[in-house]
């Protein structure tokens, strides 16, 4: 069997060269290979797996690499032909050194060798210390996309946040296992405001770091108290090692930060894509959130299963926030030693210790030391890096008392799980319903939501709510079709037992109402209250302000509510207030009951009393 290369005269040398080294393989496997002119070249640039590999986007029909040193080519951002022709001569070079091509883009060389059957596309070059280095620290186990809960304390991780995980330790230790970071490089003491502008505009590069898992772990489970959920994938070795090679290319080179679309969700899902036959990430329809690369990996396996193919998620595991075990280490007290450990934490002093202590059996002893000594270390991780003298002598002196006690078996305690959000309803929301009117009847409206966790959904989290443009469209009055427009409402609710945490529930909302006859009445309120779960049951009292571009402009409403899940799929709202208005108090009332069919479809019942009493039944699909 003969191998021909017909070459284009300016690729001759190259490929000449590439034709030497693959002769004896290819004639050994009496294999063909015929290279026409430019076209095999073409073909593979026009791969769908090359273009992956240089993060090339179709609609621009560009890089989205910033980064001159991400390309081989001058060209080879606009041009994916010109930087694959630039990669294969430059493979061709001798390896000397880390700064050697096939060392800086391994994933390629993979890539390339494999489709041209090159002996060698499995190898790493002894030259490559710093690559075989990074493969070699740990072997690797799997990958896993890890979910962040949202986090009130930032805009920009309102709706959570995505990491990427290697995984090298075992589940009950992988603190040491390599977190992949994309997000935008922001200077130090940015104003907030300039903050959300450049996000939005694109106004921020941004970049893919690095870091040991416990580094991730302190920032978001114990400084911000967030859950995280990890997407352990079901990948083979090979696309595993292939993804590893990949990362190692594209760490430390910057693209261009969008906050709604281009985010860390959508940027780590395209790395993941690179090795799936299904398409995880979509274009941004009009923002990206985190939950939609989640949801998305929930559809993939429930296609999967339905047509009796392989799944992708091996496992889902929870992180739960370090505030959230400390709240059931508490729990877990009985009530004396609760009411002994609420007096110390009203008073936490070094002094106090030992009156805390007081009477108690050894076993009882033991068991206040090691919460309080756990409740002090939560503290002082929160006060990193410089925490308070009296932080780290309070902890001194709790762990010199604790070891003058004997060691006590470990306790068997249940571990705590919450399901995913995306294991929960999609967050956008079409709606089709009738509300019906004592003033005008019965008319259909119509309901687009583009984000919303709400406290009836099966996605929302402690029975809060995290709803953005919530348009209602109605019959058209004076020219005016939008009844409505939320354009943020926030219910946010305290529940923690213990003074480290916020005790204040609060409440958001921006609104546009159109009022009969009167246009829009643009409403803003801000309420501050508390809440209180007992059982499945959660109740909230908030009083809340309002100002208003109508009549009364200053507004006060006394409010409680009360969140009751019936069954797993059947979840109710009741909220019941009085308002003052132009004629005196008013009583505004809300009853919300919403049953749950699937991920992707629910029904829904409303009644409403403000200026006058409505009901409205709507069918809404999520998605």
């Amino acid at each position: 069997m003969v191998a021909v290369f017909i070459c284009p005269p300016y690729f001759r040398g190259g490929f000449f060269l590439l034709a030497v080294t693959l002769a004896p393989t290819l004639l050994a496997q009496e294999t063909l290979v015929t290279f026409t002119p430019r076209a095999s070249i073409d073909e593979l640039a026009a791969d769908p797996q090359w273009l992956r590999l240089l993060h090339h986007d179709a609609s621009e029909n560009e890089g989205t690499f910033l980064s001159q040193e991400f390309y081989l080519s001058p060209q080879g951002r606009d041009r994916p032909g010109a930087e694959l022709r630039a990669t294969l001569q430059a493979m061709e070079i001798p390896v000397t050194d880390d700064t050697h091509p096939r060392c800086r883009f391994p994933a390629r060389y993979h890539w390339l060798g494999k489709q041209l059957g090159h002996p060698a596309w499995q190898t790493i070059p002894a030259a490559c210390r710093r690559l075989r280095k990074w493969l070699a620290e740990k072997p690797l186990r799997s990958i896993s996309l890890l979910m962040v809960s949202g986090y009130m304390g930032n805009p920009a991780s309102l709706f959570g946040h995505s990491l990427l995980k290697l995984n090298t330790d075992t589940e009950e230790h992988d603190l040491f296992s390599t977190t992949i970071n994309y997000g935008a490089l922001v200077p130090p003491k940015e104003p907030v405001i300039i903050y959300i502008l450049r996000g939005l505009l694109g106004g921020y590069q941004a970049g893919y770091s690095d870091r040991y898992f416990y580094t991730q772990d302190v920032v978001y489970t114990h400084t911000e108290a967030r859950d995280i959920w990890e997407y352990q994938l079901d990948l083979s070795p090979e696309h595993t090692r292939f993804l590893q090679l990949h990362l190692w290319e594209i760490i430390g080179n910057k693209k261009q930060y969008f906050f709604l679309t281009r985010n860390c969700a959508y940027e780590l899902g395209r790395v993941i894509d690179i090795v799936l036959d299904r398409p995880l990430t979509r274009p941004a329809r009009v923002w990206y959130t985190p939950s939609e690369l989640f949801d998305r990996l929930h559809d993939i396996d429930e296609e999967a299963r339905v047509q009796q193919k392989k799944t992708i998620i091996r496992q889902l595991r929870y992180h739960p926030s370090a505030e959230r075990l400390l709240i059931r280490d508490y729990e877990n007290l009985d009530p004396a030693l609760k009411s002994r450990a609420r007096r110390f934490l009203k008073q936490p002093e070094s002094s106090q210790i030992d009156a805390v202590l007081a009477g108690l059996p050894t076993a009882k002893q033991q068991v206040l030391l090691d919460f309080l000594f756990s409740y002090q270390h939560f503290i002082l991780t929160r006060e990193q890096p410089q925490p308070s003298p009296e932080t780290l002598s309070l902890k001194h002196t709790l762990l010199l008392k604790r070891l003058t006690l004997p060691p006590s078996v470990a306790a068997d305690v249940q571990p705590l799980y919450r399901p995913s959000p995306s294991e929960g309803q999609k967050p956008s929301i079409i709606g089709l319903g009738i509300m019906a009117k004592k003033s005008r009847g019965s008319v259909p409206l119509l309901k687009l939501t583009a984000f919303s966790q709400e406290p009836t959904g099966q996605n929302a989290l402690d029975g809060g709510e995290l709803t953005v443009f919530d348009l209602r469209f109605g019959l058209p009055e004076n020219g005016m079709p939008i009844r409505q427009v939320d354009y943020l409402r926030i219910l946010h609710h305290a529940l923690s037992p213990l003074p480290m945490a916020p005790s204040w529930s609060w409440r958001l909302l921006l609104r546009s109402v159109r009022e009969s006859g009167k246009g829009y009445d643009h409403q803003f309120y801000l309420g501050m209250g508390r809440s209180a779960k007992k059982g499945e049951a959660l109740f909230y009292a908030l009083l809340t302000p309002s100002l208003h571009s109508l009549a009364p402009i200053f507004r006060l409403r006394p409010e409680a509510g009360l969140i009751l899940p019936l069954r797993d799929n059947l979840r109710t709202h009741l909220n019941l207030g009085l308002e003052n208005s132009t004629t005196g108090w008013q009583v505004m009332a809300l009853g919300v009951l919403q049953y749950s069919f699937s991920r992707n479809l629910s029904l829904q019942l409303v009644y409403q009393k403000e200026r006058q009493s409505s009901w409205l039944l709507s069918i809404r699909s999520h998605w």
